[in-house]
């Protein structure tokens, strides 16, 4: 989306500030969206005509906003969190094996994102399953780095399922804030959400590998 308009470009004239009116354009907008973290799971308590109220407003390209961009969050059951709502259910059950009816709340808007025509959906993941964390836990830890192929295969997965039922994800985001994995220190406390660190090391080889294997299902699937 390009914006033209009004611009106020501030301006020192002998001391004081001023303003100055242009129509030229200074900025461009590519788009504009929401992400599915962390208010999908309170509207989820909402009546159904509520949650789907909010879903028109948001994402109806004609008679709502009309976002290009909506991000979706694949929860992992947010073991070691302590805040309710930031612990999203995973539909992993183990390698290969899945529960694809988990997580409604934050599901229900990823088809619907679909439904309305989103131009762009972005998966992100804040943890790893517990089976791929050295903790076995959500938050505090690290991904195992053996279990990298097991990762991606697992992203892979989630966007072959999601494609199955006509939702086209575009993106995937799948070290978000790889430095932090929202561990307060405390052992007595609980996380306030998912999180996971990325070690350096096993960036590189993580975004190789989930390349390697998008690669291959889209080859697979043409």
């Amino acid at each position: 989306m390009l914006l033209r308009g009004l611009c106020v470009a501030p301006l020192m004239l002998s001391g004081a500030y001023t303003a100055q009116i242009t129509t030229t354009t200074r900025e461009s907008i590519n788009g504009i969206g929401a992400s599915g973290a962390w208010w999908v799971n309170d509207v989820a308590l909402f009546p159904a005509e509520v949650r789907q109220n909010i879903s028109e407003l948001l994402l109806n390209q004609n008679s709502g906003v009309g976002m290009t961009d909506y991000r979706y969050n694949l929860g992992d059951s947010g073991v070691g969190v302590g805040t309710w709502d930031r612990a999203p259910e995973t539909p992993y059950i183990s390698d290969d094996v899945y529960n694809w009816s988990a997580d409604a709340a934050d599901t229900f808007f990823l088809k619907e994102a679909a439904c309305h025509g989103i131009p762009i959906i972005t998966l992100f993941v804040n943890s790893a399953p517990t089976a791929m964390t050295n903790n076995s836990e959500n938050c505090g830890g690290t991904l195992i780095t053996e279990r990298i192929l097991a990762y991606v295969q697992y992203l892979a997965d989630v966007i072959s399922y999601w494609k199955t039922q006509g939702v086209d994800i575009a993106h995937v985001s799948s070290m978000k804030q790889p430095d932090n994995n929202f561990d307060d220190g405390d052992p007595t406390t609980l996380c306030a959400q998912e999180g996971m660190q990325f070690v350096p090391e096993q960036r590189a080889e993580l975004v190789m590998t989930l390349a390697a294997i998008l690669k291959a299902a889209v080859r697979t699937s043409t």
